[in-house]
């Protein structure tokens, strides 16, 4: 795996970890 797609693959998971704390956050409404 070179260093480009270790950045994505990071990002990805990142993304998907803000999204999951995020669904679990209250909501504005």
């Amino acid at each position: 795996m070179d260093d480009a797609q270790r950045v994505a693959a990071k990002i990805a998971l990142g993304v998907l970890a803000a999204d999951g704390f995020l669904s679990r956050r209250p909501g504005p409404d």
